[in-house]
C-alpha cells in the first residue's frame, strides 16, 4: 500500500516528524516487548544488526539496546534520515538504501520494523526470496494494520 510518505515528492522534514512520532509511540507502547523476549531467547551467528527502511531508527535502537545480542547496529532507509546518536555503536547510513534492489548478506542480521505494508505483494516475495537465497535472516515486524484508521 502506498502512503504518502513513500513518494520522493513528500517534504523530509514531515515525513520525519512522522515517522519519529509513530516510532516514539510505539516505543512507548511497548508492543516490541514480546519481540524483544523472543530474540533475548535466540542465538545469532553475526554481531551486526541491520535495520532496513528505518525511519527515524527509534524501533531498532530500542531492541538493539534491549537485547544486548548484537556488536553495532546499521540503520537504513530509502529516504535516510541526518541523525546522530551517542552510542558509536549506532550508525545511520546517510546515503539512499532502496530494499527492493538492495542486496542481502548472511553477515548480517536483518529488521524491518513497521515497514513491510510500503510493498506490494510482488516486492515483499522478491525480498523474502533474496533473503533466502542469501542464507541471512530477516525479522519483518509489522505493528499496524495499514488502513485509513491507522
Amino acid at each position: 500500500m502506498r502512503e504518502l510518505e513513500d513518494h520522493s515528492w513528500f517534504p523530509t522534514w514531515l515525513r520525519t516528524e512522522q515517522s519519529e512520532f509513530i516510532d516514539n509511540m510505539a516505543v512507548a507502547s511497548g508492543i516490541f516487548k514480546p519481540f524483544i523476549k523472543h530474540l533475548k531467547s535466540q542465538t545469532f551467528q553475526t554481531s551486526v544488526m541491520m535495520d532496513v527502511c528505518s525511519g527515524s531508527g527509534i524501533p531498532a535502537q530500542y531492541l538493539f539496546l534491549e537485547t544486548g545480542h548484537f556488536q553495532s547496529l546499521v540503520l537504513t532507509d530509502k529516504f535516510p534520515v541526518n541523525v546522530n546518536f551517542a552510542d558509536t555503536r549506532i550508525q545511520y547510513l546517510n546515503q539512499v538504501c532502496d530494499i527492493t534492489t538492495m542486496p542481502f548478506d548472511k553477515a548480517h542480521f536483518y529488521t524491518m520494523l513497521n515497514a513491510f505494508h510500503h510493498f506490494d505483494k510482488d516486492e515483499q516475495n522478491s525480498m523474502i526470496q533474496r533473503c533466502e537465497e542469501a542464507g541471512a535472516e530477516l525479522y519483518i515486524v509489522e505493528i499496524l494494520e495499514p488502513t485509513f484508521i491507522c
